[in-house]
């Protein structure tokens, strides 16, 4: 019994917090972890019960869980997410996931959609890379001149970053974001932006039967606003798209009232279109 392998809860760090009879997953975005969400959840635990985590990878989880191979896709990040609800018994649940953490949860409704009411997917992209007649955000030479930035210097490399991804120059919000980045072990960090980045989800889509929030800033630098219609006109009827007037790739850090008021509309939505799937 001593050798007995931790729960996936311990490992990743995860809480129930609240205790609406709405359960409502929050899954952050690369180079962060929960504590992203510190400044929309006193609100949303108003009416939820909510899910945080960290995902493996982030600096707050062991880092001995990462395996380069296994991550090398973000369905394994959602496999994780999947026997992590398992674990914590929730049966049914809107999934609120941001940048990366969209497809991850796209690949987990679509292995059980009968956990997943809706996913509202903020600033999320299947594909980063531009290509013939797609505005993906990002030519390769631009990644691979940024991946070696990483790996020459990756402290100096978050100090630009940062501020770029959030589109704000605040110094607080800045340094937050900037720490948890550097919490990452460098070496992580560089693969699992490689495996976002250069991946191409583009495919699953149409697998995808769960109903649909878009959520985008006006201007993301790191997802252009062809991703958002481009996933909207994909996703077909399942998915509507909420445009927050403000810029940055991270609105719940830079401009959280904005994403409240829009949570507030469109959560009523996301939990009725499976009201009778409630227990």
């Amino acid at each position: 019994m001593g050798n007995m392998k931790p729960s996936l809860q311990s490992s990743l760090n995860a809480k129930i917090l609240g205790s609406g009879e709405r359960t409502l997953i929050l899954s952050n975005g690369f180079g962060s972890n929960q504590a992203i969400w510190q400044y929309i959840l006193p609100h949303l635990l108003q009416n939820h019960r909510v899910v945080v985590y960290d995902m493996v990878g982030c600096g707050h989880v062991d880092p001995k869980l990462y395996d380069e191979e296994i991550y090398s896709s973000l369905e394994a990040f959602s496999d994780d997410l999947l026997s992590l609800l398992e674990e914590l018994g929730v049966q049914n649940c809107v999934f609120l996931g941001h940048s990366m953490s969209g497809m991850i949860g796209c690949f987990a409704a679509i292995k059980r959609p009968e956990i997943f009411q809706s996913l509202i997917l903020l600033g999320a992209s299947p594909r980063y890379l531009n290509s013939e007649g797609y505005e993906g955000g990002f030519e390769r030479s631009e990644l691979e001149s940024l991946f070696k930035s990483m790996e020459s210097d990756y402290t100096a490399w978050t100090e630009t970053f940062a501020p770029y991804v959030l589109g704000s120059e605040d110094p607080i919000l800045v340094r937050g974001f900037n720490d948890s980045l550097k919490s990452m072990k460098p070496e992580i960090a560089v693969s699992i932006l490689k495996t976002v980045f250069l991946s191409d989800y583009r495919d699953i889509l149409p697998k995808l039967k769960v109903p649909c929030v878009l959520i985008q800033t006006r201007e993301d630098r790191a997802v252009p606003m062809f991703v958002a219609e481009y996933l909207k006109r994909e996703l077909g009827g399942k998915a509507s798209l909420e445009v927050l007037d403000v810029e940055g790739h991270v609105p719940h850090v830079t401009a959280p009232s904005l994403l409240i008021s829009a949570l507030d509309t469109v959560l009523p939505h996301a939990y009725g279109e499976a009201e009778a799937l409630v227990l």
